[in-house]
């Protein structure tokens, strides 16, 4: 269910690997309250691998939500 809410622009990953979580305008606002919210700024436990910066910057153009940066 995560990775289908993260590939339709419901979270991101932020380029400090945290989540952000984007309930504007989703058909699915509640469920985001509800189950994404509590996690948003939370760091994500990263496994070996590290994620893509590349690819994270082509998911936020794709789905139009990008991480605003934290002042």
């Amino acid at each position: 269910m995560h990775g289908r809410a993260f590939e339709v622009g419901l979270f991101i990953l932020t380029t400090d690997l945290r989540i952000a979580v984007n309930t504007n305008g989703t058909a699915h606002e509640e469920w985001s309250v509800e189950k994404l919210k509590p996690h948003d700024g939370k760091p994500i436990l990263q496994g070996m691998v590290a994620p893509s910066f590349g690819a994270l910057q082509l998911h936020w153009n794709r789905i139009e939500f990008e991480p605003v940066a934290k002042t």
